[in-house]
């Protein structure tokens, strides 16, 4: 174990809340990025993965510069660099080419884990370490909920989430508090960068941030953020729990498949789009290659073949859309419910395989019999009949 400085008691508070959520034996034998911006937040996550670690060798800084203000972005990058250097660290600067980055927090975001995730393949990590605190995932709820986002919107900065088979994203700062971190560096006499953009308030998430988490903290008290953490603690387990039932909703729909009438109606929806080039081409040992059923697209029973609550059944097919990678923010609630519509209206099977909408990107909604499903416009197309009336679905654009 690296040594580690004596500081207050009631300072420590930040490293155990962090082993709390991310116990060293999960991470300190293996490679971490560590996402460094300069800022205060990433800075304490460094200082304490050092701090912590019995291998600090093992952690690998990463900065993306998006340049956009110009000198001073320069030289929070160089900063970083001298951070790392000063513990022996090695240090991985990004800056994207031509024109900054599109001042916008979504653009931001792409670019940034792009480049970590480029990182972390280079050198063969199993984590990236973002410091997102307590504060973020409370700013998080309410921009979220604003934007009108479902409860697993609501719920969406978790500790842990998967970037791809390998590589695993890591937040184990979301119980701390940014007041904190401040109090946590400086018992470390440790200097971090400000970022003036942060105090822009016609960013959404700095309006929220320095204008009404504040105002809410001084009308209801101190403890405003803990029982605003309770309350999306709540959240993760309801989704988690919507999740395990999701996935046996989709045990009983592959089980239903093999049973008649289903197997035909789904072998003729096979036929119309299962035998194209363009669909998804897995090897038989792809992580996802059992998640991708059937290979061609989504398919689920109507509501009369195969009784669930809706919620079930929507986010059995969020999970379907995210494995495919299919443009999920897309999908406004109007598209989800012509989802819901077609899912929900029982009727006389028909031999046909019936278009009944599109959705965004380039993907159509069809029915086979009891049978609905997605499948991209390029192999939903076809010569079969054309129906997009008769379900009382009207027709919806991309």
């Amino acid at each position: 174990m690296s040594s580690r400085l004596t500081i207050p008691s009631r300072l420590a508070d930040v490293e155990e809340k962090l082993l709390a959520q991310w116990p060293t034996e999960r991470w300190e034998k293996v490679r971490v990025v560590v996402a460094v911006s300069g800022g205060a937040d990433s800075v304490a996550l460094l200082r304490a993965l050092l701090r912590l670690s019995a291998e600090p060798r093992r952690l690998l800084v990463a900065h993306f510069n998006h340049r956009w203000r110009g000198t001073a972005s320069d030289e929070d990058a160089a900063w970083v660099e001298r951070l790392a250097a000063r513990w022996g660290l090695c240090c991985q600067i990004g800056t994207m080419p031509g024109e900054p980055v599109p001042a916008s927090e979504q653009a931001a975001r792409d670019a940034r884990y792009c480049f970590l995730r480029q990182v972390a393949h280079r050198f063969g990590a199993r984590y990236v370490a973002t410091a997102h605190t307590a504060d973020d995932r409370i700013e998080t709820f309410f921009h979220n909920m604003l934007r009108g986002s479902g409860v697993r919107g609501l719920a969406s900065l978790q500790p842990f989430r998967s970037l791809d088979e390998d590589l695993v994203l890591a937040r184990p700062l979301l119980s701390v508090e940014r007041t904190e971190i401040e109090s946590y560096l400086a018992a470390l006499d440790q200097s971090y960068r400000h970022d003036q953009t942060n105090e822009d308030p016609s960013f959404a998430r700095n309006y929220l941030r320095h204008a009404i988490l504040p105002a809410l903290r001084q009308r209801y008290g101190e403890h405003t953020f803990g029982r605003l953490t309770h309350l999306l603690d709540d959240l993760a387990e309801w989704r988690d729990c919507i999740d395990h039932v999701a996935r046996d909703y989709l045990a009983e729909v592959r089980r239903l498949a093999t049973s008649a009438p289903f197997r035909t109606d789904l072998e003729r929806l096979t036929a119309r789009v299962g035998a194209s080039p363009l669909r998804p081409a897995l090897p038989p040992n792809h992580p996802s290659s059992a998640e991708r059923w059937p290979p061609w697209g989504v398919a689920i029973p109507d509501k009369s073949s195969l009784p669930a609550g809706w919620i079930v059944v929507r986010e059995a097919l969020r999970w379907q859309w995210e494995i495919r990678g299919w443009p999920l923010g897309q999908m406004s609630r109007e598209r989800w419910h012509d989802l819901r519509s077609a899912w929900e209206i029982a009727t006389e099977p028909v031999a046909a395989v019936r278009q009944l909408a599109s959705l965004p990107g380039g993907l159509r909604l069809l029915r086979s019999a009891h049978w609905i499903a997605i499948a991209p416009a390029e192999i939903a197309s076809g010569d079969d009949e054309r129906n997009e009336d008769s379900s009382g679905i009207s027709p919806s654009g991309g």
